[in-house]
């Protein structure tokens, strides 16, 4: 009986945290960047043209972004110096999306092109050619384009196809598995999808202009519920145009239509707007986010051809 009792209290007493957390969470948390490099216009006498997205090289600590007018994927190590380039031998022709797994595979979708290509790993990864690889048509037949992309915690690939509106999901061992969401009216449907992004639970984020233009999806692609905090209305996000999620399974949103940065937590609670005031030197035509693995925020910019990295601070 005492430990029925006891066990009750600590429920009791869980619960209380977890109420009171999101009471304090709920307030606005004091929420800030500080800045740790910034590259304007061009990283090792490489310029930007057109960036367009960003990944994270966990297995060789490297920043992927993908230059769509270049036709090329630049490679920054984590001081912000060039790493490297793919598409130096024309093998690109208009990346928009790229990505990486932990086995340093990197993944370039380009515009218009029902394929993937696919770079080897290691210190290979600038010598020898890419892996072509052909997604998908639909049923109908209507073939994919590729957009921005995300891997999982699982090694899942999961792929912004801007042509179907629906994200394309494939395993590690890159066997298709599903689509997520259609175009239409209903909940779960995409209009103009932008981005996609995976927590550590295998929780699915979709960004689009749609009814709900954030959206959540369980690790099978079912429609959990848009993300939204009815008790900030004014935090809404309209122009959802970069997704990506921390260490805490906090989900950071680049608000293309305002010029900021929102973050909600792992239950869909704002937790704090950075305005394009609270950027030195503001932000212009900001394009994708990413956090490496020491939970350090990486952002680019294509209108000020400009990619910084930013130490994210949440007290």
């Amino acid at each position: 009986m005492k430990r029925n009792h006891r066990t009750a209290y600590r429920t009791v007493i869980g619960i209380g945290v977890t109420i009171f957390a999101l009471i304090l969470e709920a307030r606005g948390a004091d929420l800030r960047l500080e800045e740790v490099w910034t590259l304007n216009g061009e990283a090792g006498g490489h310029p930007f043209r057109s960036l367009s997205s960003l990944a994270y090289d966990i297995t060789k600590d490297e920043y992927l972004l993908a230059d769509t007018d270049a036709k090329q994927v630049i490679i920054l190590d984590r001081r912000g110096e060039l790493s490297g380039i793919l598409g130096r031998e024309g093998e690109l022709r208009a990346p928009v999306g790229v990505a990486a797994d932990g086995k340093g595979r990197i993944f370039v979708g380009e515009r218009d092109r029902g394929e993937i290509k696919v770079f080897a790993g290691g210190d290979t990864r600038l010598s020898e050619p890419p892996e072509v690889w052909n997604l998908p048509s639909t049923d109908e037949g209507i073939g994919p384009s590729p957009g921005k992309m995300a891997v999982g915690p699982a090694g899942d690939l999961y792929v912004v196809d801007s042509t179907g509106g629906w994200i394309l999901v494939f395993d590690a061992e890159r066997r298709f598995r599903y689509r997520i969401g259609s175009q239409g009216r209903e909940k779960k449907a995409f209009s103009f999808l932008q981005d996609v992004a995976c927590d550590a639970r295998g929780w699915i984020y979709a960004a689009s202009r749609g009814t709900y233009p954030l959206t959540l999806f369980d690790r099978d692609g079912a429609f959990l519920r848009p993300v939204r905090d009815i008790r900030a209305v004014a935090e809404d996000v309209v122009d959802p145009i970069g997704l990506a999620v921390d260490a805490h399974n906090r989900l950071w949103v680049l608000d293309g239509a305002r010029n900021r940065l929102v973050v909600f937590g792992p239950q869909g609670q704002h937790i704090g707007t950075l305005e394009e005031s609270d950027f030195r030197g503001g932000l212009f035509l900001p394009v994708d986010i990413e956090f490496d693995r020491y939970d350090h925020l990486v952002l680019a910019e294509r209108g000020a051809a400009r990619v910084r990295l930013f130490v994210p601070r949440v007290d």
